[in-house]
């Protein structure tokens, strides 16, 4: 089976998702994602050539219909664990290394 992804691959996109592997994680997750990418090649090969889809609605669309709420705003803001003035307060999602 010819590689598809390499270690170095695997190894940078848990990097970037924060995934900490050891290398039996890298060595096997390079053995499946390699597996699926091969599989995928060979996708366009077997289409069929006569295949009709059996969705008929295409962009069936509705009217937007505005429903109001009976809860005020300082009732919700009463649910949350954190506020700060009128709105909710959460914590940073973005950061360094250091999380």
């Amino acid at each position: 089976m010819a590689e598809k992804i390499s270690k170095e691959e695997v190894e940078h996109i848990a990097e970037l998702t924060r995934l900490h592997l050891s290398s039996e994680e890298v060595n096997k997750f390079t053995d499946q994602l390699g597996a699926v990418l091969e599989y995928v090649d060979q996708l366009p090969e077997n289409r069929s050539t006569n295949h009709q889809s059996p969705i008929t609605n295409h962009n069936t669309l509705r009217e937007d219909k505005v429903q109001s709420s009976e809860v005020g705003q300082q009732e919700l803001l009463e649910n949350v664990p954190q506020t700060e003035g009128t709105s909710i307060k959460v914590p940073a999602v973005l950061g360094g290394d250091d999380e």
